[in-house]
């Protein structure tokens, strides 16, 4: 579960100030329950004296305070104990199901693509095996290295295909043709094949791919209260709520920087 917050304007002028003076600030809560999970709540709160009154929210959300979500970008307070959510696995599992239809569509031939991907914490173990078709050979980042020695096995003993098994940004790196690595983990500039991340980055000789928009079902964006960012959103609907369905979201497109 999480919240998202919404503010309004308060009256304005003296009657305004005259019921800011001797009202508490105006709070309330909708509860939302989306197909498939659990629910989250909008939390609507009126500006008070001017200002968003972080520790009256902090008050209502009780523990989820810590899972919050805000409108344009605004930041909590930190003394209200409000602390702003943001996705991991989810973000990353966008970028990986990206990477395996832009692979798709630009048939390179497999026999000379060596393909490096970034998995810190073996949260996109499954999309290995749709990796596995667009190389020769694979190479993982990880700190699970233990998760990653069984799917090595496997994939050996199905298809011939070796995983090589590593823990930091090194020279084999590098020689990659296919760099699948969401930011911030280092890209040395020196880097020369194809990158594809989550942000937009220059590289002096690669051609780097990155994604914008994300393709969401209509009934997802309806949830989503204007001015939120839709990756924070989309991330705690499947991080928080369990919204298995967004399990396969894509970008729209990986575009090269210009």
């Amino acid at each position: 579960m999480f919240f998202v917050l919404k503010t309004q304007e308060g009256q304005g002028g003296l009657k305004g100030k005259l019921h800011d003076y001797f009202n508490p600030p105006e709070i309330t809560a909708e509860k939302i329950t989306p197909d498939g999970g659990l629910a989250f709540y909008v939390v609507t709160a009126k500006l008070y004296r001017g200002i968003i009154p972080w520790n009256s929210i902090s008050e209502v959300c009780g523990k989820l305070r810590t899972k919050a979500i805000t409108q344009n970008g605004a930041e909590p307070d930190p003394e209200s104990g409000i602390r702003l959510f943001q996705p991991e696995i989810f973000a990353q599992r966008v970028l990986f199901n990206s990477a395996v239809t832009t692979l798709s569509k630009m048939q390179l031939d497999p026999h000379s693509v060596e393909l490096c991907f970034v998995d810190e914490n073996a949260a996109v173990t499954d999309i290995v095996y749709k990796l596995k078709d667009f190389a020769c050979r694979l190479k993982v980042i990880t700190n699970c290295t233990g998760i990653y020695e069984q799917i090595a096995k496997q994939l050996l003993k199905n298809f011939g295909l070796s995983l090589v098994i590593g823990n930091r940004v090194d020279d084999s790196v590098l020689t990659s043709t296919v760099l699948i690595c969401a930011d911030p983990l280092p890209v040395p500039l020196t880097y020369g094949g194809i990158l594809i991340t989550n942000k937009k980055r220059r590289l002096m000789n690669a051609a780097v791919l990155c994604g914008k928009e994300l393709a969401l079902a209509q009934k997802i964006r309806d949830l989503m209260p204007e001015g939120v960012d839709e990756m924070t959103f989309a991330g705690a609907l499947y991080e928080l709520c369990c919204v298995k369905e967004l399990e396969n979201t894509e970008y729209k497109s990986l575009l090269g920087n210009s």
